[in-house]
């Protein structure tokens, strides 16, 4: 008996139909926002070539006020289309 895998048989359906995708502005926009300044922090970090106190406080500050953003902004009505 021979076994026919199923994966074989989806690709070709999931190649012929192309999947769409959509971002909520807000969402885009916050998440555009929190990565340029993670951005910003670690090149001043490298330019300066060490990470002091001061910046990992500013690194950990960055992450608790972007994930304070993501759970808290929603239940206060923003970022709701």
């Amino acid at each position: 008996r021979r076994r026919t895998g199923r994966t074989a048989s989806l690709l070709p359906s999931a190649a012929r139909r192309p999947r769409s995708w959509s971002v909520e502005p807000f969402t885009f926009w916050r998440d555009l926002c929190a990565f340029s300044l993670a951005l910003l922090a670690i090149l001043s970090a490298a330019a300066r070539g060490s990470i002091g106190l001061r910046s990992s406080l500013l690194f950990l500050l960055l992450y608790l006020g972007y994930i304070a953003c993501v759970v808290g902004l929603p239940r206060l009505g923003w970022g709701r289309e």
